[in-house]
């Protein structure tokens, strides 16, 4: 079966993803011309000590410790109607969290806009966690999420 196309719509967060932590909001376009949409989202990457390696070096044995930037990546769809998908998060108390009302964000949450859409998801899952938008985040390497995106190395 054929890959879906994606398209970067938008990078919410820090002009260097990879460094700091983004929120990319994406269009996955499928072989039937239906299309999704979706988020990634992640902080700085975690430095992981990989396990001590020995090292001979002029006869005496060293022990180096190699260290590996890791990402935990959570990941949800952009739902049409997000405010109907959050029903469950308490959108009152993120609009005064954000001194914003609450109109406000079902408005976006409704918007025809994925990206406005999008923002309201990032807001809930500051406010509650961002596992209760994606309870399996999936962690990945630098050079995968390099590869994963690329416009964004």
């Amino acid at each position: 079966m054929a890959e879906p196309k994606i398209t970067v719509l938008a990078n919410i967060g820090d002009r260097y993803p990879m460094d700091y932590g983004g929120h990319i909001v994406f269009q996955a376009e499928a072989p039937d011309g239906r299309v999704t949409y979706h988020s990634e989202y992640w902080d700085e990457p975690i430095l992981m000590r990989a396990r001590p390696k020995p090292v001979s070096r002029d006869g005496l044995l060293q022990v180096h410790e190699a260290a590996e930037e890791v990402y935990e990546v959570y990941r949800w769809d952009i739902e049409r109607d997000a405010v109907s998908d959050l029903e469950w998060a308490d959108l009152q108390g993120v609009a005064d969290t954000l001194g914003r009302s609450l109109s406000e964000l079902e408005e976006a949450g409704r918007s025809d806009d994925p990206i406005r859409r999008a923002v309201l998801y990032e807001e809930v899952g500051r406010y509650h966690g961002f596992m209760e938008l994606d309870a399996m985040p999936v962690k990945f390497s630098r050079a995968e999420m390099e590869e994963r995106w690329p416009e964004f190395k």
